[in-house]
């Protein structure tokens, strides 16, 4: 693939993120200022629901783009298409088993979940099935470096479901709000269906075929590690803390996904082009180099931004209601940017089969929440325990980046040992 074409796709693709992420924006203002309290629970438990299931699917997402992204830079596009039909075919029979389970539980969970009817819980069955067909299609596309069709389908699911809400709300329908969910992921699997069939598919050996479940485990250690920096410590507040505390910290922690995300926009080309190099046999130094610096920069910037001049930007975009957060704003946005500014490099060393990076990750977290148990006497302790703990993030990467190479043999040992892939013609 020429570079300018890779530049220009990839350019496509953060503008459609960025696009979509202020569509999801509106969509959440609008549906915030239409719904009842009632209404809009059941659609954040809802919305909730699919948030958990992103990890074990966006795990096997980056699973099979890791494997399609070396075989289409050590084979051909054709023998990534092979491993697309295959792991689809494999996979989709679990989606369907998975949706046909939840139709057959609907009653029992909408008791559990206390909604008012069936439609709730009855909505989101199909949505297996969907999001393993859209896990399968969103691996196949960042495999073979399809970034702009990845930006198209981004725009479309979240433009389709807030034009489908828009529709719902002024029909008077808003029991069946979440159904505008159900039909963006329909549009989503349809056009990836029709972007991912583009080529014909060539015959496997069996090695070739093989399901990189060390990866997949180690991605899913990744997001739960991301879950815990961004979700976790707000559940714990809520829990430890009083109702108006948990309220402010809930405010520190909408700054601080504003700062992630801001920061990650680049975080999606990782994984893809260094498991492409790595397929081809060229060095990805200078690729994770240019990543690094400008999910670096990006992230000095929001520090910058919403950190030391939160004071000021910050009252701008949420109202008065803010000011008691301000004094905690640059020790809290500073623990976000320390953190989003690791991920690069545990992105790069799991695209190389280097999974010591997500492992240290995840000990992280889990020493986060070991403190925020600890110290949770005010708002501030937990702040504190935030910035220490993305600030020991930080060193233990540093650490472990400079003796990569090192880590990398053994790795490279380690899977020698466990799978002898043969890509080779």
């Amino acid at each position: 693939m020429k570079k300018r074409h890779l530049y220009i796709s990839g350019l496509i693709l953060v503008s459609g993120t960025m696009i979509s992420n202020v569509i999801n924006f509106v969509f959440n203002i609008y549906l915030g200022r239409t719904l009842t309290l009632q209404d809009f629970g059941e659609l954040s438990l809802f919305t909730s629901l699919l948030y958990l299931t992103s990890v074990p699917l966006g795990s096997f997402s980056a699973t099979t783009a890791h494997s399609i992204a070396i075989l289409f830079g050590k084979r051909s596009k054709e023998h990534a298409q092979g491993y697309f039909r295959y792991m689809f075919g494999k996979t989709m029979i679990y989606g369907i088993l998975l949706t046909l389970a939840w139709a057959v539980c609907t009653p029992l969970l909408s008791h559990f979940f206390k909604t008012q009817s069936y439609t709730l819980m009855a909505l989101f069955a199909p949505l297996w099935t969907l999001s393993v067909a859209g896990s399968n299609f969103s691996g196949y596309l960042k495999g073979t470096l399809a970034f702009g069709k990845l930006a198209i389908l981004a725009v479309a699911e979240s433009a389709s479901r807030l034009i489908a809400v828009f529709l719902l709300i002024s029909l008077g329908w808003h029991e069946y709000i979440v159904a505008a969910i159900v039909l963006s992921y329909v549009l989503q699997v349809t056009l990836g269906w029709i972007f991912c069939h583009d080529v014909n598919a060539v015959a496997l050996a069996v090695e070739e075929k093989k399901f990189n479940g060390l990866f997949f485990w180690t991605s899913a250690l990744i997001g739960i590690s991301v879950i815990t920096f961004l979700t976790l410590d707000v559940i714990l507040v809520k829990h430890f803390l009083s109702a108006t505390e948990a309220g402010e910290y809930g405010l520190l922690s909408l700054v601080g996904k504003m700062t992630y995300f801001f920061g990650s926009l680049f975080g999606p080309f990782m994984i893809p082009l260094v498991s492409h190099n790595e397929g081809a046999k060229k060095d990805s130094k200078r690729t994770f180099l240019f990543l690094f610096a400008i999910t670096l920069f990006f992230s000095l910037v929001s520090f910058i931004g919403l950190g030391l001049m939160g004071w000021f930007v910050v009252p701008l975009i949420f109202g008065p209601k803010v000011v008691s957060i301000l004094p905690l704003l640059p020790a809290y946005v500073l623990a976000m940017a320390l953190f989003t500014s690791t991920q690069p490099i545990v992105s790069y060393f799991q695209a190389k089969e280097n999974y010591s990076f997500a492992i240290i990750g995840f000990l992280i977290s889990l020493l986060q929440i070991t403190l925020t148990i600890v110290f949770h006497a005010n708002l501030t302790q937990i702040v504190w325990v935030m910035l220490a703990t993305s600030l020991a993030n930080l060193v233990f990467m540093g650490v472990l980046y400079v003796a990569g190479d090192k880590l990398q043999s053994t790795f490279a040992i380690i899977r020698n040992i466990r799978r002898r892939p043969s890509y080779e013609a």
